[in-house]
């Protein structure tokens, strides 16, 4: 997925996991289970429930004997199949222009998807405007658009012997003062809502959340790879702060918890258009 261009991954593979600093792995179960059993408590801010879309729950009765617990498995049943299990994936490279599949995926992606359920990919275009509608009623900024919030990366994990799923959204992908390769998008990382730029939402609880700061005590350890610490040696140490500035949520520490599911991206009209400088009829969410 699109990301910053300061980051320096090549160093990564020159370094060792420090054995006095708790895993990146942990300190992300012990979020996932606050933002479940806490709606976050001192590390994050809920945002509003989506509803979740009907769809058939298989081994379930339907019509008059539908309930919420039924809904609600039917909806985490579809996940399993097409995000987890990769059934009936629907290809929409004929859908996605060029240009708007090269800026989510900086051209990795084998190909686009959609699930086949519509009222899936409808689900998760709207988590995209329920985190938008989130940020504004915290009173910070956020914009749908190829510089702010457009895309999020999926994982998967066990809790009470039960699958969940999860996408941790960055927004404020592209601000000036650390993007070199694609510029204009006029905010900067003094900006007042750049400390909330990370989210997590969780299919169990069908909401997302707002994660606080690199400087929220707690979870300072997720906004780093394992193997960086300062004191170690000087390009580390200076590599350490860029990456505290940057302020990203490692998507690897939650994936480290289960499994990589790829990503998901979402351009309304305004940004298609803007990517391919021609009108667009539709807005485009793609999963890869």
């Amino acid at each position: 997925m699109a990301r910053a261009g300061l980051f320096l991954a090549a160093f990564a593979t020159t370094c060792v996991a420090q054995s006095d600093v708790q895993p990146g792995k942990e300190v992300a179960l012990e979020l996932l289970e606050t933002l479940i059993t806490k709606q976050g408590g001192d590390w994050a801010l809920p945002c509003d429930h989506l509803r979740v879309p009907h769809l058939r729950n298989k081994g379930k009765k339907s019509g008059s004997d539908w309930c919420k617990r039924h809904k609600h498995d039917g909806f985490m049943d579809a996940l399993e199949e097409t995000w987890a299990g990769e059934e009936n994936r629907v290809n929409m490279s004929d859908k996605v222009p060029a240009e708007v599949l090269s800026w989510g995926t900086a051209g990795n992606a084998p190909f686009p998807w959609e699930f086949p359920e519509k009222r899936l990919n409808s689900y998760f275009k709207m988590t995209f405007y329920n985190i938008k509608a989130c940020m504004s009623s915290y009173g910070y900024s956020l914009q749908l658009s190829k510089f702010d919030l457009f895309h999020g990366h999926a994982f998967s994990f066990v809790r009470n012997n039960e699958t969940d799923f999860g996408i941790v959204y960055h927004a404020k992908e592209y601000p000036e003062d650390l993007t070199w390769d694609r510029p204009g998008s006029g905010f900067n990382t003094s900006d007042p809502s750049y400390p909330v730029r990370n989210i997590v939402w969780l299919a169990s609880q069908s909401r997302p959340y707002i994660i606080k700061g690199v400087d929220t005590p707690g979870i300072e350890r997720l906004f780093f790879p394992d193997w960086l610490k300062l004191g170690e040696e000087d390009w580390m140490d200076e590599y350490y702060y860029q990456v505290k500035q940057a302020n990203t949520l490692e998507t690897e520490h939650f994936i480290a918890n289960g499994a990589r599911l790829g990503g998901l991206n979402y351009f309304n009209r305004k940004s298609v258009a803007n990517l391919t400088g021609e009108h667009h009829p539709h807005d485009i969410l793609y999963f890869v």
